[in-house]
């Protein structure tokens, strides 16, 4: 059994062993998880279409799709939409809080804008059938 060992830093803090075996690593997570390290080690993060295009797909979705697999098998693959954008592995508490507390703001404004839409949807398709109802159509 083959395996692929790297190790990544934290600032020097920590220090975190990835194992992949051969098999591992002919996945499409496992490729994932290999680049993710190497971006750690480099203290670099990778965008979903650059992901993809270094494992040769045309679009990321296979790629956040073998992100949320590594997710379940407890790697801490964040992802930042602002600032400096992109996936990387994480081993820093503060960087977890950080992260949760952005996706929550985010659930908080998707809810905002789905009432104000619902709301704004319902008072025009209303005025819509209020408009035919008077001119009989």
């Amino acid at each position: 059994m083959k395996t692929l060992r790297t190790s990544s830093r934290d600032c020097g803090r920590n220090q975190r062993s990835y194992e992949l075996t051969a098999a591992e690593q002919s996945t499409l997570p496992g490729q994932v998880l290999a680049l993710l390290v190497r971006g750690h080690a480099e203290k670099r993060r990778f965008t979903g279409a650059e992901l993809a295009w270094q494992l040769g797909y045309h679009g990321d979705r296979q790629v956040r799709l073998a992100i949320n697999e590594l997710r379940e098998k407890g790697y801490v693959v964040l992802l930042a939409v602002r600032g400096e954008m992109g996936y990387w592995l994480s081993d820093s508490a503060q960087e977890v809080n950080d992260y949760i507390a952005t996706q929550q703001s985010r659930i908080v404004e998707d809810a905002k804008l789905i009432r104000t839409v619902r709301d704004s949807a319902a008072r025009a398709i209303q005025g819509i059938a209020q408009l035919k109802l008077e001119l009989g159509e």
